[in-house]
């Protein structure tokens, strides 16, 4: 997928019914070009008949058991039971298990909601979430429930600080949440809460910026990305609160990625940062391409 091309067709490709699949084809045929790894190089060139990026997919199935997972639903579009076997297995073994087990009796990761940053309670719940871990898994459940009860500001967003006097919260972080409960905890009323406060300070150019409350006049992709992620993950739990109004927000966020070609400045037109281009992960609440053709 060139990522290079004018606006118009790649619009077309983004919004094609096989992009996501075609996407993540596009990932593992630039691994298989990229890797200097001796066990990927070994799999695609050196066993006559297979191809490379059968070869590619083989090392993936031979990974963690959540790439397993991931491989058998993105790439292989295999059949349901198989699928919820392998997402089973994501809180028992691998990266899934020892996420949890590095969960605190006080149901916390790291020393509370955002300290230590990355790997604190909310990141670790996003990692959680990316990685596939059961919807149902209860331990999840109740970290997310401890943010709606103890980090909910008065105005429908997130506050982990707390910091007296001020009630106006990120929507980068507003976004996340949004994104992660709504995957652990689909039936939580408050979800309706941080959705309206998005939709209420989704700005004039249809992204968003955390920076609003400082006084920024034009969106960032890095918070725009993580809200249309929730705004996302929201729909699907079904809940009909401002359905049409969401619909149209997600649109106006995606248009306003697309009218910087996924990576590139409104004023010079240039790349905004190399590390856009990279194919990478964590990506945390910084913006990257496959995560937004994802």
């Amino acid at each position: 997928m060139d990522l290079f091309q004018p606006l118009s067709p790649l619009k077309t490709r983004l919004t094609s019914a096989e992009t996501r699949q075609r996407c993540v084809r596009s990932f593992v045929a630039g691994v298989g070009e990229r890797a200097k790894i001796e066990e990927i190089r070994g799999r695609t060139d050196g066993e006559p008949g297979m191809s490379k990026e059968d070869g590619i997919v083989q090392w993936l199935l031979d990974g963690d058991v959540s790439i397993q997972y991931q491989v058998h639903r993105d790439l292989l579009s295999s059949d349901r039971a198989t699928q919820l076997k392998l997402r089973k297995r994501i809180e028992k073994e691998g990266w899934g298990a020892k996420f949890l087990d590095a969960r605190q009796e006080s149901g916390h990761w790291g020393r509370g909601f955002y300290q230590p940053k990355w790997t604190s309670t909310h990141y670790t719940l996003l990692d959680l979430k990316n990685l596939g871990l059961p919807r149902d898994n209860k331990e999840t459940q109740s970290s997310v429930g401890m943010i709606f009860n103890e980090a909910m500001g008065n105005d429908g967003g997130i506050h982990y600080a707390r910091t007296p006097g001020w009630e106006r919260s990120d929507a980068c972080v507003d976004g996340m949440v949004l994104n992660l409960a709504s995957y652990f905890e689909p039936a939580r009323p408050q979800l309706s809460r941080i959705v309206n406060l998005l939709l209420s300070v989704q700005m004039h150019d249809g992204g968003w910026n955390c920076e609003y409350v400082h006084g920024a006049t034009h969106s960032s992709l890095h918070t725009t990305v993580s809200v249309l992620e929730g705004l996302l993950e929201y729909r699907k739990t079904r809940a009909g609160h401002r359905e049409e109004e969401v619909k149209q927000a997600e649109k106006e966020g995606r248009e306003f990625i697309l009218k910087h070609q996924l990576f590139k400045s409104h004023r010079t037109g240039q790349t905004i940062n190399k590390k856009m281009l990279m194919l990478s992960y964590q990506t945390r609440r910084w913006h990257e391409q496959m995560r937004i053709v994802r």
